[in-house]
């Protein structure tokens, strides 16, 4: 996980932590890549997902290579040949949707960095899923705003559906056995 621009006042370790609370919750053990192991998962046939902070839709398009959706927080941008498949969580205007009214908490870097944690746990799960579909609600809820999920506290809020839970199970265990 990498920011690029300025994607505001984040701490990576505290998103990193959230991310992983989050894919415990559905008994997913969140790898990251170190310096002895800096492709993280054992060599997983799981096409590895790099994810970025970015500081606004002009930084996406320059370093991906895409442009983000008027509405969009975050999105996956699948990788073709050679490039690996990146999330990519839009720092600024994860802070707009913090500092807009309809009861947001001001906009912290305790608050800032657990939306973008829960920005890219849903992109992740796109990519787990190999799927754009949504769900009602859960981690795969296609839109949230400050009132029904992004900084609750009720862990409801970032489960995968028990069918979405089934096929990451599923698509991960089948990926571990190839890898051995």
């Amino acid at each position: 996980m990498a920011t690029r621009g300025n994607p505001g006042p984040v701490s990576l370790v505290l998103i990193k932590t959230e991310l992983a609370r989050i894919w415990r919750l559905n008994g997913v053990t969140v790898l990251y890549p170190t310096a002895a192991e800096p492709h993280g998962c054992h060599g997983s046939s799981l096409q590895s997902v790099t994810a970025l902070i970015m500081g606004s839709p002009d930084e996406l398009r320059r370093v991906v290579g895409v442009n983000a959706g008027e509405d969009a927080l975050a999105l996956a941008v699948y990788g073709r040949g050679s490039r690996a498949t990146t999330v990519a969580v839009l720092g600024d205007r994860a802070q707009r949707l913090l500092r807009v009214g309809n009861g947001s908490p001001a906009c912290t870097p305790l608050s800032l960095s657990l939306l973008i944690a829960r920005l890219a746990a849903h992109e992740i799960a796109h990519v787990l899923l190999g799927s754009c579909a949504h769900a009602r609600q859960g981690l795969m809820r296609p839109a949230y705003d400050s009132r029904d999920g992004w900084l609750a506290a009720d862990d409801a809020c970032y489960k995968l559906e028990p069918g979405a839970l089934e096929m990451v199970h599923r698509r991960l265990g089948q990926a571990d056995r190839l890898a051995r």
